[in-house]
């Protein structure tokens, strides 16, 4: 097995690529995200509701990849 060490990275460093499922996190909160190469698109689940909805994160700071799915 390999031990992947996973990182914040810097918005000012590295943007991830477009379309990029994604960590990301503004100084506050960790969501999970999409970037489409301008904005940070996230999924919101209701409680209670069966349909997704949809929204834009702003002052997103650091970001991090998504980890290896379990075998």
């Amino acid at each position: 097995k390999i031990l992947t060490i996973m990182k914040w990275i810097d918005i000012k460093e590295k943007l991830p690529e477009i379309g990029q499922e994604i960590l990301c996190f503004n100084g506050i909160k960790v969501v999970m995200a999409i970037y489409d190469g301008h904005d940070w698109k996230i999924q919101k689940y209701p409680s209670g509701h069966d349909r997704t909805m949809t929204g834009y994160w702003t002052n997103v700071v650091y970001w991090m990849e998504l980890p290896i799915k379990p075998e």
